[in-house]
């Protein structure tokens, strides 16, 4: 592991606060957008078992009927982690003005701490995506089997 890729790890476990809650930002949006994804998935599955896989003279309005609230409520999950993400890496590089400063001092060049903060983001990212899409299906499963119920 290269030494920026150190540094962002080292800074990922210093700031344990900040760092739980970046990873629990990026698991909830990812479970959002999986159950969202995949009711409308489960939406249109259901509709071409009942109605055939042409659903006759209606197919645009049926499709619409799931299309357009699940792209709504994608782009607001969307929009809505971004804004929570971003404001926690602009707190962490407000907070590490006078670590980034020193290592401007040694050398570093400003390509090498914006690689220091994708780092942050590629490993919160590695170790909050994939329970955020285990947690999104197992959200999917109980909402279905939720309204197979009735």
């Amino acid at each position: 592991m290269n030494v920026i890729a150190q540094l962002s790890l080292s800074q990922l476990k210093n700031n344990k606060k900040r760092t739980f809650w970046a990873a629990a930002a990026i698991l909830l949006a990812t479970a959002l957008l999986t159950c969202v994804c995949s009711l409308a998935v489960s939406g249109y599955e259901m509709l071409t078992s009942f109605l055939g896989g042409d659903f006759g003279t209606y197919r645009s309005a049926y499709f619409s009927l799931l299309l357009i609230p699940a792209a709504v409520l994608g782009l607001i999950i969307l929009l809505m982690a971004v804004i929570v993400i971003s404001n926690v890496f602009r707190a962490s590089a407000a907070d590490r003005t006078a670590e980034f400063g020193m290592l401007k001092c040694v050398g570093a060049t400003g390509a090498q701490i914006r690689k220091s903060i994708l780092y942050e983001g590629a490993f919160l990212s590695c170790a909050a995506i994939p329970p955020g899409l285990l947690t999104g299906v197992l959200l999917t499963a109980a909402a279905i089997r939720l309204t197979n119920s009735y």
